[in-house]
């Protein structure tokens, strides 16, 4: 049986939030795919995987580039802090090759049982 994916509930600050809203201008959610925003680490990283789900394929592609593309300090910071469980799921994937970034989110409580399923399976 299969079943739809389950909707992924992001809470970002009103701030955040406007770079994200799929009735906002795609310019902006373009520019804010670029990864160019003074936000906190988690907050960036939460902003641009929310824009990985973009429905412009033009946004989504960037933000999938810059999200992977963060550096390490600021990866780290996400990966070990309170970031959305979908969020570090999804730079599981990401970052499956780097030891020192999956060590970070497996130690990380806010990781669900499918990520660290998923970390398991790493050699």
């Amino acid at each position: 049986m299969n079943r739809p994916p389950e909707k992924i509930r992001l809470v970002l600050s009103p701030e955040a939030e406007r770079y994200v809203r799929r009735d906002g201008p795609v310019e902006v959610r373009r520019m804010a795919a670029r990864g160019a925003l003074p936000f906190a680490p988690i907050d960036l990283a939460t902003v641009l995987f929310a824009l990985t789900h973009d429905p412009d394929t033009e946004t989504r592609e960037r933000a999938a580039e810059s999200l992977a593309a963060l550096p390490e300090p600021i990866s780290a910071a996400v990966l070990s802090g309170p970031a959305h469980a979908a969020v570090l799921a999804h730079l599981a994937q990401v970052h499956q090759s780097n030891a020192s970034l999956v060590e970070r989110l497996a130690l990380n409580p806010a990781a669900d049982d499918a990520t660290i399923a998923f970390l398991a399976t790493l050699p």
